[in-house]
């Protein structure tokens, strides 16, 4: 799907899930390095920033959220900068871009302002609404974390386990994604050309601030479940203790019991009289209670209860 914004003399096409001809298109109007267009089609897996004199290449990856799945995943953006275009291509739906798109096509202002000066002004405009977009989600991301926490201590610790797995994975993927950018966002920001003048390079120092406020949330972030995940594990292991020891003591309390009914409970003993005395059924149970209130009292003596 192509669309296109024009103001002025400056074009702004976005292409989400680019086809063949999407591709011959870009290959006939604007004649780009056969290589860079071949990135499009492919998945790349580091981000890059190549400057081709009258074009400049770059390839970003930005997290996006998943509502069918439920997790954050990295999604790839091409861009492809001359003096007066703007191309974006990406095989995933961007909302923080389409949202930077409809602004441009909706608000004079805001198409004064970038589209109105040059492509590295609106290329920063959309870098910037894309970091801009990874707060409220890293706010998503903080809310879950003070609900694993509330409920670790509210008893809730086995099943935890499996929701501090999943936040793990997800600051895990932010991460992944975010931390290669800002060596791109760092040769923008000294890379000078005719679409990247001296006077814009504040503007990428910016972008750079940005990246680094998304990555110490993400730090915070790691560093919280970290810990909240080592506190987790410490109460289920006391738990676990917990169980044992009360089972330990069950049956420490119940062998010597198990033991006496056993033995008095053979058959040698049927012609003695004491068992057949009214009086023996009490007795043994007095012994067996004494026995069980004695190894208690011992055990509380000994700080094991």
């Amino acid at each position: 799907m192509r669309n296109k914004i024009q103001y002025k003399k400056m074009t702004w096409i976005d292409i989400e899930r680019p086809q063949p001809s999407d591709i011959e298109y870009l290959r006939e109007i604007f004649h780009f390095d056969p290589l860079d267009l071949e990135e499009i089609n492919r998945l790349t897996y580091r981000p890059k920033a190549d400057n081709h004199g009258d074009y400049v290449f770059i390839v970003l990856h930005f997290p996006v959220f998943d509502p069918e799945k439920n997790i954050t995943i990295s999604s790839e953006l091409e861009m492809f900068i001359t003096k007066d275009h703007l191309i974006t291509a990406h095989p995933l739906p961007i909302n923080p871009l389409k949202t930077a798109f409809e602004g441009c096509q909706e608000y004079t202002s805001v198409s004064e302002r970038y589209m109105g000066n040059s492509t590295a002004h609106l290329l920063y405009y959309l870098i910037e609404r894309l970091f801009d977009s990874c707060f409220p989600r890293l706010d998503r991301i903080a809310e879950k974390i003070d609900s694993i926490e509330d409920r670790i201590f509210e008893g809730e610790e086995k099943e935890m386990v499996k929701e501090i797995s999943l936040i793990q994975r997800e600051v895990l993927d932010f991460r992944r994604t975010l931390k290669p950018q800002r060596s791109i966002l760092e040769s923008l920001a000294i890379m000078e050309s005719e679409i990247f003048p001296k006077s814009l390079q504040p503007y990428f120092r910016d972008l750079i601030g940005s990246n680094i406020r998304v990555w110490n949330t993400l730090e915070n972030h790691k560093e919280t479940i970290k810990a909240l995940k080592d506190t987790n594990e410490s109460l289920l292991s006391n738990k676990i203790s917990e169980i044992m020891k009360i089972l330990t003591v069950v049956s420490f309390v119940t062998f010597p019991l198990s033991v006496i009914a056993g033995f008095f409970g053979m058959n040698v003993f049927d012609n003695v009289d004491f068992m057949h005395n009214p009086i023996t059924p009490p007795i043994l149970l007095a012994v067996m209670l004494a026995i069980t209130i004695g190894m208690l009292i011992y055990f509380k003596k000994k700080k094991w209860l």
